[in-house]
């Protein structure tokens, strides 16, 4: 990779951040949706959202990236995009998401969603699509390989990182990162408003003074979710080794230089019969150029573009 395509990729990143910040999309009203499970250690979970009702027998599902929730920028444009479709539309905040101090997820953390899609809320749904951004990408695919809802007809992942280890790594890279410093202060807060709910790990202040994702995962996720360490978890979890045992229709859409989630650390095997992979030159890390396609009929750009495979 060339210092001009460093550059472009932060661009990518960075410019579609700010647009997003400066000028948010303005999106149709939602319900407040509310699902609960019971977690063998810590007891009820409660699992918040929002809710686009229609009259649809097809329900699409917005999973976001570490760190963020339903509010994230790019889960805002997913709904805004999506809102001019037919389908009902779910922007799930994964466990702890909300800062209501509900515990906290991982990357494989399938029950979630499962629980999501039990809601008596969608009792009259026949298709169920989902959309990852991220992390949430990885969560996506993770949960189309193992025993996923029989109503889930396809998945999509954006910009996600597949082999956690590896992910890890290149995040952690550089003594400064505006990136890692951003999401780092997310899971902190995450972290401590589970921890007064269940005051169980390390206390906040210890979790505070942890810099890298992989420190982070060695000593708190791992501990919390039955993991002996950090590659423990990462051998467990990363859907990198899953993906032929997909079971619908996949999509990943990645760009080569996103300065985030580089091609090495999101590594497609051959034999991924249910996978395709789009790999562009012009994105960055959730950011992806204006005229991106994906040879589909209707608007360009990511979200009309991935949409339109998802409700093919």
């Amino acid at each position: 990779m060339t210092a001009w395509d460093l550059v472009r990729g932060h661009g990518y990143t960075l410019g579609p951040f700010l647009r997003r910040k400066i000028f948010p999309f303005s999106t149709p009203p939602t319900e407040k949706f509310l699902a609960t499970l019971t977690d063998a250690q810590v007891g009820p979970v409660e699992l918040t959202g929002e809710l686009l009702v229609r009259k649809s027998k097809t329900l699409l599902v917005l999973l976001h990236g570490l760190g963020g929730n339903i509010d994230s920028g790019y889960m805002r444009a997913g709904l805004y995009y999506a809102s001019s479709l037919s389908p009902m539309v779910l922007l799930l905040n994964l466990r702890g998401a909300d800062r209501r101090g509900f515990d906290f997820n991982h990357a494989g953390l399938v029950a979630d969603v499962d629980a999501a899609l039990a809601s008596e809320r969608f009792r009259d749904v026949e298709k169920v699509v989902i959309l990852g951004f991220s992390l949430g990408g990885h969560l996506a695919l993770s949960y189309a390989a193992g025993q996923p809802d029989p109503r889930l007809l396809r998945v999509a992942a954006i910009s996600s990182p597949l082999d956690l280890s590896v992910s890890a790594d290149t995040f952690d890279q550089g003594r400064f990162s505006v990136y890692r410093r951003h999401v780092m202060e997310s899971l902190y807060q995450i972290y401590t408003r589970a921890y007064q709910r269940y005051p169980h790990g390390i206390v906040p202040e210890q979790a505070r003074r942890i810099t890298k994702i992989r420190q982070w995962d060695e000593h708190v996720i791992a501990p919390r979710h039955g993991y002996q360490s950090a590659n423990h978890y990462y051998k467990e979890v990363s859907v990198s080794h899953k993906l032929a045992q997909l079971k619908v229709e996949s999509l990943y859409v990645g760009a080569l230089h996103d300065p985030m989630v580089p091609p090495r650390a999101a590594p497609i095997p051959p034999n991924t019969p249910h996978l395709r992979s789009v790999w562009v030159p012009e994105g960055g890390h959730l950011g992806f150029a204006q005229n991106f396609g994906l040879g589909l009929a209707g608007p360009l750009g990511l979200e009309p573009q991935v949409l339109s495979w998802l409700l093919a």
